[in-house]
């Protein structure tokens, strides 16, 4: 154990924002380095244990000046691992030594002091203390990103998806990949869906649909209009139009002046080599300020999206070593660092628990990391090497602390702010302050925004200043953030010989700007991003050259007085989570008034994980979601209640004491838990399938099977099932253990976060499980397990009972499995 203290009380500080870290000493390990105006989780593992009693509270300062004073919730309380043990398999917590808070982002500054005190006290008197001075908390720039998603289609529909996670759930998806990048702030943008029925490309050749285009080698990675449209005019050119650069060739070049990637999901009409018309959709690419994907969740976001960082496959991948320092910078391992989800207030494992231990080890490019924890789990994949997720809280992959440090240098960038000279602020190391970014680089030359992050409209195509009839104005993209500049503009009535072009753009209150394009040969596209609020009505492009001015290609309109878009996200710094806090407790609030009716109304899982995440603020809870919300809480504390009486009268309770017995019964009574017929738990009945063949449970082996013959079936608790009204099928011997989802099926310890435990009985017999398929019995091994739909009898379960009785739903398992054993009257 490491003493990072100076003082009486020794003891090692961590950190946990994207990965757990020490205060100081980061770069040395290749790990990121704490991240300036962002909260982070602190972690603190005494040398010797706090004696019992004893509490352990932190004062945080800053240059002097105090921060406030935080009480440290002990080791037994550290976030829970956001994975699922498979069965025959320890739960792991990051530590067991750790007391923690988290430390809000407006402390997280140089020149941050925490000193940390035990006391028996309540902490009126300190016992021992322990100083963790500035000079040992580094931090790095407080970086911000702005990502924009955009479904496009070229001469056909644009592709729709419910795996364009950040173009559909921004709030979600903003959320949850903030945790995997070291950032402080994060906006989250869309586009609206376009379509566009004219193109032009590089060549200076237009398509118009429902023409195709020509590239008959076009796919996944190719085609002129993925090349041409999708990434040069719509991507690049967004980037170009925020960055203030009206007019550029079409070569996807752009300066990354701040940070931001555009995400285009993009399908394109494309000929056959026979000339048949065929739609291609273009996806798995990222790079240079954009992603070209099928899917903004998942792997392939968090690889593509690296690729736009720098990060080439298989990071840190060493050919010329041995054994595990091959590959150990490419995957997971004992120092690669967990992850820490603050808004879950859980930590993230880098174990691989969705699958199943493999002595071999993690492979990757053909060699493996054979290090393991505990001989039980292997170590997940880098995004970048084949990545993978056993999360059941993120859609994203945690990146290696190895990649995560080389992210976390390439977004070191200036970023927009107005209330700078330059429009810019950076980060002065040796200070620890935000300067102009043209003081931090007397080079640094970027236009000026006059507004950062508004709704604007982004005039987008292509033209040929020489070639007029080479120009195509496609509508106006719309998008809810965007930055806006005071641009150069071009005199409409010059009577110089030398060519000048500019963009006309009309607004409803009449005036009109010339903004100035590049007049040089050749086919170009503009980029210009116009306020929404200013109501631009329309657009044309001229040239002029000698007094003479020519229009080049279309004219365009602008629609003004639309709805306005729903607002762009930003996580993090003061906005902290409170985009999703509004969605989600608006969900929360839908869901809890579909339970009105339910006599004792009992959270699900997601319902659960929403009111366990936004707990301290429910105010935007409806009054009559909030009544639902108090009985459902009623329904818990009764459960614990008695949860808590069991577990302290259980001897009593199968010695048959009657006093103790009729307590129990009341409080079942009490508790809307009662059966009311002589039995503590639901009854079961047998469940059939294959034309009348019985499902049992073997109770030594657990193992669940059907006997092949109907002689077979009894009416004894081992072959009696019975579903609670979430779904989960109980075992009448083993009440405590659910039906889990695989092949074949197994029981598991009941829990309201297990979807796998759940099952959706139709009306034709088929149960379909919640996270797979269909159960399904092997007639050949007698076990059921997960399949295709079919409609063969073996796929038919008949007559399984459902009890509304939150008895199975709201106690314990442990408590569920005493209950059983009883012989009581709870009637």
């Amino acid at each position: 154990m490491r003493n990072d203290l100076t003082g009486a009380l020794e003891g090692q500080v961590e950190f946990a924002q994207t990965h757990t870290i020490n205060p100081a000493g980061n770069a040395a390990r290749t790990m990121p380095t704490l991240v300036a105006e962002r909260a982070a989780l602190l972690l603190f593992s005494p040398v010797e244990p706090v004696p019992s009693g004893e509490s352990v509270t932190v004062t945080a300062s800053a240059n002097g000046a105090l921060l406030g004073e935080l009480v440290l919730a002990e080791p037994n309380l550290i976030p829970r691992a956001d994975m699922r043990a498979q069965t025959g398999r320890d739960e792991v917590v990051y530590t067991r030594r750790a007391w923690t808070t988290e430390l809000p982002w407006s402390w997280m500054k140089p020149g941050l002091e925490l000193s940390f005190a035990t006391s028996a006290d309540g902490g009126a008197h300190a016992d021992a203390q322990g100083l963790l001075a500035a000079a040992q908390i580094e931090f790095a720039p407080p970086s911000e990103i702005v990502i924009s998603s955009i479904e496009l289609g070229m001469l056909t529909d644009y592709p729709t998806s419910a795996d364009h996670y950040m173009f559909a759930q921004p709030e979600k998806a903003a959320a949850d990949y903030f945790q995997t990048i070291p950032v402080a702030k994060m906006h989250m943008a869309v586009y609206e869906p376009v379509r566009l029925d004219r193109v032009i490309v590089a060549s200076g050749k237009i398509y118009e649909a429902p023409g195709a285009s020509d590239s008959t080698d076009a796919g996944v990675y190719s085609g002129d209009l993925r090349e041409n449209v999708g990434k040069a005019q719509v991507s690049t050119g967004i980037n170009l139009a925020n960055f203030g650069i009206t007019s550029a060739q079409m070569n996807q070049s752009q300066p990354s002046t701040f940070n931001e990637r555009i995400i285009h999901h993009a399908c394109g009409l494309y000929k056959t080599v026979d000339g048949a018309p065929r739609t291609e959709c273009h996806g798995l690419s990222g790079g240079n300020g954009m992603a070209t994907i099928f899917s903004s969740a998942g792997n392939e976001l968090s690889h593509e999206l690296g690729h736009s960082y720098g990060l080439g496959h298989y990071p840190g991948w060493n050919g010329s070593a041995e054994g595990d320092a091959k590959v150990i910078n490419a995957v997971h391992h004992s120092e690669s660092g967990w992850g820490y989800i603050a808004y879950r207030d859980r930590m993230r494992s880098n174990l691989a628990a969705h699958q199943a231990f493999s002595t071999q080890g993690t492979g990757v490019n053909g060699a493996y990391l054979t290090q393991n924890y505990a001989g039980q789990y292997n170590y997940h994949r880098d995004a970048m090497s084949g990545g993978e997720n056993s999360s059941t809280l993120s859609r994203y992959t945690l990146h290696t602390g190895y990649s995560a440090t080389a992210i976390q240098k390439a977004l070191i960038k200036p970023v927009p702010d107005t209330a700078f000279p330059s429009g810019y602020r950076s980060w002065d190391a040796t200070t620890g302050t935000a300067v102009d970014a043209k003081l931090a680089d007397p080079q640094f030359a970027a236009a000026r925004p006059a507004q950062v992050g508004v709704p604007v409209f982004t005039l987008l195509g292509g033209y040929n200043p020489q070639v007029p009839e080479q120009t195509v104005l496609y509508p106006a993209f719309r998008s809810n953030y965007g930055n806006v500049f005071e641009l150069p503009q071009a005199d409409p009535t010059s009577t110089d010989a030398a060519r000048s072009c500019w963009m006309s753009i009309s607004y409803q209150d009449g005036h009109v700007e010339h903004t100035a394009l590049d007049a040089r040969n050749g086919v170009k596209q503009f980029n210009i991003n116009v306020a929404d609020a200013a109501q631009p009505t329309g657009a044309e492009l001229f040239c002029r050259a000698s007094g003479v001015t020519t229009q080049l290609g279309n004219s365009i309109s602008i629609a003004t007085g639309l709805p306005a878009m729903r607002p762009a996200v930003t996580i993090g710094g003061d906005a902290g989570y409170e985009a999703l806090r509004a969605v989600e407790v608006a969900e929360l609030d839908t869901a809890l008034l579909a339970l009105a009716d339910t006599a004792v109304p009992v959270l699900d899982a997601g319902m659960r994980l929403s009111y366990d995440s936004w707990k301290d603020d429910l105010s935007a809870l409806s009054a009559a979601a909030r009544a639902v919300l108090d009985r459902a809480m009623a329904a818990v504390a009764a459960a614990t209640a008695i949860d808590d009486f069991v577990a302290e009268n259980q001897d009593a309770l199968s010695a048959g004491e009657a006093g103790v017995t009729a307590e129990l019964t009341a409080l079942l009574q009490d508790a809307g838990m009662s059966e009311g017929t002589g039995a503590l738990l639901p009854r079961g009945g047998n469940v059939t399938v294959d034309n009348g063949l019985c499902l049992n449970l073997d109770a030594d082996t657990l193992r669940v099977s059907v006997d092949g013959k109907k002689t077979a079936c009894s009416d004894v608790p081992t072959q009696r099932w019975v579903a609670d009204s979430r779904g989960a099928i109980h075992s009448e011997a083993r009440p405590d253990l659910c039906v889990e989802a695989a092949t074949p099926v197994r029981m598991t310890t009941c829990s309201p976060a297990n979807a796998a435990q759940i099952w959706v009985h139709q009306a034709d017999g088929h149960l379909k499980s919640a996270t797979s398929s269909y159960l399904d019995l092997n007639r050949s091994t007698r076990q059921p397990g997960m399949y295709g739909h079919t409609t063969g009898s073996n796929q038919v379960w008949k007559a399984l009972p459902v009890s509304a009785n939150p008895v199975l739903l709201t106690l314990s398992p442990s408590t569920l499995l005493v209950l059983s054993t009883l012989a009581l009257d709870a009637g």
